[in-house]
């Protein structure tokens, strides 16, 4: 007994368990009109059809538009390799705790900031450093 209690132990440190998830470190720079947008979530979800147990990651871009993807689960900066959509939320536009209308009004077109009607689809994230930058257009009612 004690013998497959050894062979057990040396195949997990060997590394017996299958391969480890491969990670894309993605960064980039939200846009409107050319200028910077700050304080929006930048989300990744695995594509329909992909991988769904794959975990999401997400980023906030700072003043200067600048966003870097973490994955929460795993606490790793990128995400996994494989196909994703994108999708944003205007946090400016988020309405305060209480109140019933937005704090400002929203920066980010409807389209965009849900997982069905994202146009941005299909983005390949491939292992190593890569660039995301998303040009936003303005809102259809400004």
């Amino acid at each position: 007994m004690a013998r497959w209690a050894w062979v057990a132990a040396a195949a997990v440190a060997a590394g017996c368990g299958g391969p480890a998830e491969e990670y894309g470190q993605v960064e980039g720079v939200v846009t409107q009109d050319g200028r910077p947008l700050p304080l929006v979530e930048v989300t990744f979800v695995a594509e329909p059809g992909d991988r769904h147990d794959r975990p999401h990651a997400a980023g906030m871009t700072g003043a200067d538009g600048r966003y870097r993807l973490r994955t929460a689960r795993t606490r790793v900066d990128g995400v996994p390799v494989g196909a994703y959509r994108v999708f944003l939320t205007d946090v400016r536009a988020i309405p305060k705790p209480g109140g019933t209308e937005p704090a400002e009004p929203p920066r980010v077109p409807v389209g965009y900031c849900a997982y069905p009607t994202t146009p941005l689809t299909g983005v390949a994230v491939v292992p190593g450093p890569q660039t995301y930058d998303i040009a936003v257009p303005p809102p259809d009612d400004r």
